[in-house]
């Protein structure tokens, strides 16, 4: 079981991903913050984290022009 906790003065995530030997892999997601827009920031840095912990990678073209997207995006937003 891997626990990935994320918390700030706005947010308060904690991300379980669970491997069982013979079962599929769970994933649980509980987390509170002071605005939706918080909570939804906080869990992606959250499945980030564990992203990189588990040296999870889509190498797909598609998927890694979104990435990019996506995070010109944040970016912005910011």
């Amino acid at each position: 079981m891997l626990t990935i906790k994320h918390k700030t003065k706005e947010v308060d995530i904690t991300v379980n991903l669970i491997k069982s030997l013979g079962s599929k892999p769970k994933i649980s997601i509980y987390g509170t913050a002071d605005l939706t827009h918080h909570l939804i920031e906080g869990i992606y840095e959250a499945i980030d984290k564990i992203s990189r912990v588990e040296e999870i990678e889509h190498g797909s073209k598609s998927y890694m022009d979104k990435q990019l997207r996506d995070e010109k995006f944040r970016i912005e937003e910011i």
